[in-house]
């Protein structure tokens, strides 16, 4: 995938790579994020075909994992739907059976009462699996590696398709972590595209990932 930033070179984006954004100069770096949070349209995305994307389609924003609220509701939802295509028969049967003797013991509870009272009865697998409330597990947020561990893993397991893009990385990441999540893409094949607020003296931190720089004088580098 193909970005573009209004007057600056495209940067490509490659599964299985993070790709990094430095800059220190203020109006480029606001233009993008608030043309990531859709407030601004500075940004052109294509796919390797050359054809448009909006930056909604292409890209799953999540910027700055310490300070945006992540809202994992939409990879539980496709996770929930992925990992039912690959219940075993055995397995279908066996929450089938368990959804039965729920809905029977609460139609018995109900004749009780003594008034004209019928569940609705479904076995439909996506709703037995909403009903047990699965979420993410906040106790693992120990720190933002584990964060975006976390995100890597879920697009993986939902067959997101979509780069994921970051910012603020080298705040809170260590050396040694930007390292890890460049090994981390490289085995799940996930795209990362990381907007860094930065001086080019800091590059040595992104010196495993496909670095692009745009100066305080708007001048792009490429390395």
């Amino acid at each position: 995938m193909r970005i573009s930033c209004l007057t600056h070179d495209a940067i490509d984006t490659v599964n299985g790579e993070v790709t990094v954004l430095g800059t220190n100069n203020q109006t480029t770096y606001l233009d993008i994020i608030n043309s990531m949070n859709d407030y601004q349209e500075n940004l052109i995305v294509c796919n390797d075909g050359y054809d448009k994307l909006s930056v909604d389609d292409a890209i799953d924003w999540v910027g700055d994992v310490m300070s945006n609220k992540i809202n994992f509701t939409a990879y539980i939802n496709q996770f929930i739907k992925n990992f039912i295509k690959n219940l075993t028969e055995d397995e279908i049967n066996s929450l089938h059976a368990a959804n039965n003797q729920i809905y029977r013991i609460v139609q018995e509870q109900l004749f009780m009462a003594d008034l004209p009272l019928k569940v609705t009865f479904s076995n439909d697998l996506l709703n037995i699996f909403k009903y047990a409330k699965i979420h993410v597990d906040s106790s693992n947020f120990t720190n933002p590696y584990d964060i975006i561990r976390i995100l890597i893993k879920l697009h993986l397991e939902c067959n997101n398709n979509k780069v994921l893009g970051l910012t603020n990385v080298a705040h809170y990441l260590s050396p040694k972590q930007i390292r890890d999540l460049v090994d981390l893409c490289h085995n799940t094949g996930i795209a990362v595209f990381i907007v860094e607020f930065m001086n080019l003296n800091q590059r040595h931190l992104f010196e495993k990932c496909n670095f692009h720089y745009i100066d305080e004088d708007f001048i792009d580098w490429h390395y």
